[in-house]
């Protein structure tokens, strides 16, 4: 996903599933956290709290095993490989892990579908839903990088004409055992 493209997503679509992702994990003070972002600019960092945003490739961390007790990643490109090294760095004791996969929209399909990746990792896959809010068709385009018309996207115009999507992420989790 560009950075063009996540800087709209952020509050139509982001946003609500970052806070899903934090109800997931229920950080605590003191706990040491890792958010993915691959936009390259911390567009969505920038909307997490006490966050430090680390500067690594995701499949190759710069940490020690069991450093982290919180890790969330959005829509980020997921690999089975960087799975494995998220997997590597949280706490075996009480690290907790909740990284939204995909999520399907009229025209347009963001992040990594569970299908691409080898998940042999203690996790779990679940749905979680949400309503994606959008400005309008235009917004809508520009967002998502789809070409939806406005015939196509005419079952989620509200009242006011914004554009209110309900939409299912899949999220990977991990918790201890």
């Amino acid at each position: 996903m560009s950075s063009g493209y996540s800087r709209l997503l952020v509050p139509a679509l982001l946003r609500p599933f970052a806070e899903h992702l934090a109800d997931m994990v229920r950080p605590q003070p003191g706990d040491v956290r890792i958010a993915v972002d691959t936009s390259g600019d911390d567009v969505l960092l920038r909307h997490l709290d006490n966050v430090q945003p680390l500067r690594a490739h995701p499949d190759a961390l710069p940490l020690a095993t069991g450093s982290a007790q919180v890790i969330t990643a959005l829509f980020a490109p997921l690999t089975s490989a960087a799975l494995r090294e998220l997997l590597r760095v949280l706490d075996a004791d009480k690290g907790r892990l909740a990284c939204a996969l995909s999520v399907d929209l009229p025209g347009a399909q963001i992040g990594t579908p569970p299908s691409s990746l080898d998940i042999s990792a203690p996790v779990r896959i679940e749905r979680v839903r949400d309503v994606a809010r959008f400005d309008g068709v235009a917004h809508y385009n520009a967002a998502t990088g789809a070409g939806a018309s406005a015939d196509d996207l005419q079952p989620y115009v509200a009242p006011d004409g914004t554009l209110r999507i309900p939409v299912d992420a899949l999220v990977v989790r991990a918790e201890p055992q």
